[in-house]
């Protein structure tokens, strides 16, 4: 009787496990749509009927790079209903593209080098036909122009945020526009409000008493309230961030209104803390969130999280959490004591219960030359290796941690098979990515993505995968698609919430394109 009792309790734990623990993942894909170039994605956006608008690019020139943005509309069914290319001018950029009730837009930015100034034109045209006009919504003198902001390990998920130095607020009511001026006494920037309407509403000079070279800015980002909250490190003498083992500065988070000026400085203590990056939590408060090191600012011990009152600038909670035994054997097999390096955050979510969770990857570039008859030609290899998911307490301190063994590598940026994208679900993190098709177990639980040694991971010997990660950071997953069988390599890279449960990604190869949504 007590074995049977025993083993009544055992299958119910197996079957809560499993329940727990299923993946049931419902993939649909339209029909596939050709075209002659291989544009590259950028976003796509959504509107209020349910209509897709995807904005792609295309680049073309070695000496003199030119290049198109292609804005196509598309019905609920994914059919193609209007297009329009844009060919770009000499110093200009897409800085953002956007979606509002009535109109599908997108902001120019270029730089007018003969009067010394930036411009930004606003694109706009009516949801139901692509007739744009352009207008333009600011002008801003300036000595030096700065480079466009380039993301180049920016957040999986599709951003309106191409190519400019701005950012939206997370209602959309609001866009900021940040330019250094690169002042030589002081750290000096313009700051431009914008409203959803594209109208001006405050600029400012934002001047610091400090040396531009002894200010770093990490962040800048907009409230839903319209408050520019700009965060960067203040280095105390010289500009090294190391001095006799220390860290030789400190994090100042700046609040920037209409009306005036607010800081508050973030100390590291005895840690080293390369960078930071601001999110707007759940209960409206601040939380600037990175990595810390007892070593130097290129390594990573563990994570690092400060709270913020943005009201008053008190700080609320500050946490510095070392990675779990769990995350160390996850990455190397057995306890080590290694810091990691070339750690990059990617996306953040906040719980109901002020819980958090983010992920993050290794990336990284590397330049490498060669010489041949007298000639030297340099080439790029972008890297996106293993992959961490960290799950914290509302106070910022660490709960769970785990690593994704993974190595990916290619000339190509924006090559389909790299890097990740993620999603929460109902606490759950779901991991989607490219690797090759014999995915390897290793001891402990472990994962291994890794593309294979000598070719690297292409269509045929490639499979796009599902992670599934519980609230406890036990996982499983499974393949969604044999990359050799199927008519387009699914970009793991960039997706696109659509609803509750379900997500959109996009789908190319060669001139075949298609969109591909996954419901949970």
């Amino acid at each position: 009787m007590k074995k049977l009792i025993i083993f009544l309790a055992f299958l119910m734990f197996v079957s809560g496990y499993s329940q727990e623990n299923t993946l049931n993942i419902k993939v649909n894909k339209s029909k596939l749509f050709k075209e002659k170039k291989d544009w590259e994605i950028k976003t796509i956006l959504q509107d209020a009927e349910g209509n897709f608008f995807s904005i792609r690019s295309y680049s073309w020139g070695y000496i003199s790079q030119k290049t198109k943005y292609l804005f196509n509309k598309f019905d609920s069914n994914y059919n193609k209903v209007l297009s329009y290319e844009f060919k770009l001018e000499k110093n200009s950029t897409i800085s953002v593209g956007a979606v509002t009730n009535d109109k599908f837009y997108f902001i120019e930015y270029k730089k007018d080098k003969k009067n010394k100034r930036i411009i930004a034109y606003a694109h706009s045209s009516p949801l139901d036909k692509f007739q744009f006009q352009k207008k333009e919504i600011f002008t801003l003198k300036i000595d030096k122009f700065p480079g466009f902001f380039d993301s180049l390990f920016s957040g999986s998920k599709m951003d309106a945020n191409l190519d400019g130095n701005m950012s939206f607020s997370e209602n959309g009511d609001f866009l900021v526009f940040n330019i250094d001026s690169y002042a030589k006494k002081n750290e000096k920037h313009a700051i431009i409000v914008l409203n959803h309407q594209l109208e001006e509403l405050w600029r400012k000079d934002f001047t610091l008493p400090i040396k531009d070279a002894k200010f770093e800015t990490e962040d800048i980002k907009v409230s839903n309230k319209g408050a520019i909250f700009v965060l960067g490190k203040v280095f105390h003498k010289g500009r090294t961030s190391k001095r006799k083992g220390k860290a030789n500065y400190h994090h100042q988070l700046i609040k920037l209104t209409k009306e005036g000026n607010t800081s508050v400085d973030l100390k590291v203590e005895n840690h080293f803390v390369g960078s930071l990056n601001i999110t707007f939590t759940n209960q409206n408060n601040i939380g600037c969130i990175g990595f810390y090191s007892d070593k130097n600012d290129y390594r990573y011990k563990g994570i690092c999280t400060f709270f913020i009152n943005p009201e008053d600038n008190t700080i609320i909670s500050k946490n510095f959490s070392p990675f779990t035994k769990q995350f160390i054997t996850d990455k190397y097999g057995k306890l080590k004591d290694k810091e990691l390096q070339d750690i990059v955050l990617r996306d953040v979510y906040y719980a109901d219960n002020g819980e958090i969770t983010f992920t993050a990857e290794e990336s990284y570039v590397t330049i490498h030359t060669t010489y041949n008859n007298g000639i030297t030609n340099t080439y790029y290899r972008y890297h996106f290796d293993d992959i961490v998911i960290v799950r914290t307490d509302p106070k910022g301190k660490l709960k769970w941690a785990r690593n994704i063994n993974k190595a990916q590598t290619s000339g190509n940026y924006y090559d389909p098979l790299l890097s990740f994208s993620s999603i929460i679900n109902q606490k759950n993190v779901y991991l989607f990515l490219n690797a090759h098709k014999n995915m390897g177990n290793l001891s402990g639980s472990r994962a291994k993505f890794r593309q294979n040694w000598l070719s690297g991971i292409t269509k045929r010997n490639s499979k796009m995968y599902v992670l599934k990660f519980n609230d406890k950071g036990e996982w499983i997953y499974k393949d969604i698609q044999s990359n050799k069988e199927s008519q387009t390599i699914i970009n793991s890279r960039f997706m696109k919430e659509i609803g509750a449960n379900k997500a959109i990604f996009y789908g190319s190869y060669k001139k075949k394109k298609q969109f591909i949504t996954i419901e949970f």
